[in-house]
């Protein structure tokens, strides 16, 4: 894993590789691990059975990309990334990955692309944590302890989610 993409705007990838400089660690959740977190039509019917007014509204604004990865890569479904993201910030037992030395290119062809050196070549002192695994039910029951509710307004408890391992 050695190229990981940030954004082709120039001030995002200066302000990341300032804070990489600056001594900050970088956390990062590149999207072949995202991509485990495929929201599919049963986990959606799923959440809209436990809570009809949340879960229709997950089904409006997915819409579009159930449509776009089943036009574009034959996915029954959508990722959602950047939920993993923020669940990983709230439990860092979220994802699990290695500490590795990281820099960002700001120019060129590999301009906005992170390089990391995950065999420690330049045997440089890590200064990002590079996330390369979590678990997909994990997540989702995390998900949806958080924003679904019951009828009561009390929200779900992950054992009370007894279909998720099946869908």
């Amino acid at each position: 894993f050695a190229l990981l993409f940030l954004a082709l705007d120039l001030s995002l990838i200066v302000s990341v590789k300032r804070l990489i400089k600056a001594g900050s660690k970088i956390h990062m959740i590149g999207l072949d691990v995202t991509r485990e977190i495929v929201l599919t039509p049963n986990r959606l019917e799923y959440m809209c059975r436990l809570d009809p007014e949340m879960g229709e509204f997950i089904r409006k604004i997915t819409g579009f990309y159930m449509d776009f990865h089943w036009e574009q890569e034959g996915i029954i479904g959508c990722v959602i990334n950047d939920p993993l993201a923020v669940a990983y910030f709230i439990d860092r037992s979220m994802c699990d990955g290695f500490d590795s030395f990281t820099v960002v290119a700001t120019d060129g062809v590999c301009r906005g692309q992170t390089v990391v050196d995950s065999m420690n070549f330049w045997k440089k002192e890590p200064n990002s944590r590079i996330l390369t695994e979590t678990d997909s039910e994990r997540f989702f029951a995390f998900f949806m302890e958080r924003v679904l509710r019951k009828n009561d307004g009390s929200r779900w408890k992950k054992d009370e989610f007894k279909l998720l391992h099946e869908l």
